[in-house]
């Protein structure tokens, strides 16, 4: 009879609830990274006409700068914690692999070679 181990998933699915989660901070921090970057354009183009004085522009310009700055980074970590995760479950799936035995080799049967001589060769 051939016995074989019950795959352990609940490392998986834990590790999916996981990446889920992180991905959806994501989603939502890249929505917040283009919105940070429309402010930037329209913080510029304020600028450009003159609506707003240099003072205000720059410290706009430099909080919403440094506000996307921590955006990416954010994002960044994400994406990489989400990639040691991926590689995580990779193992895991490959260390619970069901291997089947392998069959037995037989042994060939050597037929007994009868009334069979060695022949010499002559010289």
């Amino acid at each position: 009879m051939i016995t074989f181990k019950k795959l352990n998933l609940m490392f998986v699915q834990n590790t999916a609830r996981v990446l889920y989660e992180v991905s959806s901070d994501v989603l939502l921090a890249q929505e917040r990274l283009e919105n940070m970057l429309s402010a930037i354009d329209a913080n510029n183009a304020e600028y450009g006409k003159g609506e707003i004085s240099k003072q205000m522009f720059e410290e706009n310009d430099l909080r919403l700068k440094k506000e996307s700055a921590r955006l990416i980074k954010n994002i960044n970590n994400s994406v990489g914690r989400n990639t040691k995760l991926l590689e995580k479950v990779i193992k895991e799936l490959e260390s619970q692999k069901i291997k089947l035995p392998k069959p037995r080799k037989q042994k060939p049967r050597i037929k007994e070679k009868v009334g069979l001589k060695k022949r010499h060769k002559r010289g």
